[in-house]
């Protein structure tokens, strides 16, 4: 059985693994946040979800369906 995260819909939309911190992301020094959000945890390799990014409004909507679904809104 493959791993299948809740923040994908449907597994066929999901990127290869983003492996480096998008340009963006380190200009405004958010890798310093994912870095401190991740230290001691390397084994789960959650980088990638903070690097991949999510351009399709139904993708978006979904994930915030399961935002909120789980009580975080």
């Amino acid at each position: 059985m493959t791993f299948q995260s809740i923040l994908f819909e449907k597994t066929d939309n999901i990127e290869k693994e983003a492996l480096k911190a998008p340009v963006f992301l380190v200009d405004l020094n958010l890798d310093q946040i994912v870095d401190a959000m991740t230290a001691g945890k390397q084994e789960y390799n959650s980088k990638p979800f903070f690097y991949t990014r999510v351009d399709d409004i139904d993708a978006i909507k979904y994930r915030r369906r399961i935002f909120f679904g789980y009580g975080f809104g």
